[in-house]
């Protein structure tokens, strides 16, 4: 099963994208993560059970700096199969101002 999420929020600049990363391989699941117009977009394939912790422990867990307004959820439609979990460069124009942290330089990790 794909899944589709977007999150909102402080969520560039501040190692969301290597949490989301990390969570990923800790739960066993493949897909990818970009920032994409000021928001962070997954893609993530599993099965129900791992998705719906996945997606839970998203709300609950964040990195220190992040700060997430919403997060988003509908079935990914691709037929992409994924064997590890990747970060993949930004993508999207920006049509706002993105949500971020005040007086935080950003993470290396973060510069791609």
């Amino acid at each position: 099963m794909n899944l589709l999420i977007t999150v909102l929020g402080v969520v560039q600049g501040v190692g969301y994208r290597p949490f989301v990363a990390r969570l990923a391989d800790e739960l066993g699941i493949t897909g990818t993560v970009r920032n994409s117009g000021g928001n962070v977009h997954i893609i993530a394939q599993g099965d129900q059970t791992q998705l719906d912790l996945f997606v839970r422990t998203l709300s609950e867990r964040r990195p220190p700096d992040a700060d997430v307004i919403q997060i988003l959820t509908e079935p990914a439609v691709t037929d992409d199969e994924y064997y590890d979990f990747q970060i993949i460069r930004s993508s999207g124009s920006v049509d706002y101002t993105p949500l971020l942290p005040i007086d935080l330089p950003v993470c290396r990790t973060c510069m791609d």
